[in-house]
């Protein structure tokens, strides 16, 4: 049996075994939409996981880690009663750090730029969305990060 065999057996089964778990759940309930969510989220970053672990796929590793940062943000948010606007600004943080992980892998300068640009922008976020700092505060501090920013980024593209 070839990888595409193997891998479309596991996608059917690791799905397979879901949908009788979100059946068994429409029936008895015994767990809320919003978790059922991140679980169909941890399974596709399994799946997507074997898929980059079988190829080497770049996109797939992006996946992954993506499904499992916004599946573990959504049920971290779900569960302490964050709102929209702290859970989007959480599910950013993940889009970062799936940056980072693309980072480790594949030892981008590209995407170290991305993380640190992206960090630099979403920590004044961060705090504004969790009333860290002042409405006032908030424009400084970003701005002065748009500014460590755009220096940033003479030294990482400007020197080659």
């Amino acid at each position: 049996m070839n990888k595409n065999k193997k891998l479309n057996l596991v996608f059917y089964s690791i799905f397979g075994c879901y949908v009788i778990f979100a059946v068994f759940n429409a029936i008895f309930a015994f767990l809320s939409l919003d978790v059922l969510f991140c679980i169909g989220c941890f399974v596709c970053s399994v799946y997507l996981f074997l898929k980059f672990s079988a190829y080497n796929s770049d996109s797939s590793l992006f996946l992954s880690s993506f499904l499992a940062f916004v599946g573990a943000i959504y049920l971290i948010c779900f569960l302490l009663n964050f709102n929209l606007f702290q859970t989007l600004t959480l599910l950013f943080l993940g889009l970062i750090l799936t940056f980072f992980v693309l980072f480790v892998q594949y030892k981008n300068l590209k995407f170290l730029f991305l993380v640190v640009s992206g960090i630099l922008l979403i920590f004044p976020i961060i705090f504004f969305s969790f009333n860290i700092i002042s409405f006032n505060i908030f424009f400084i501090f970003l701005l002065g990060c748009v500014i460590i920013n755009s220096l940033l980024y003479f030294l990482f593209f400007s020197f080659k």
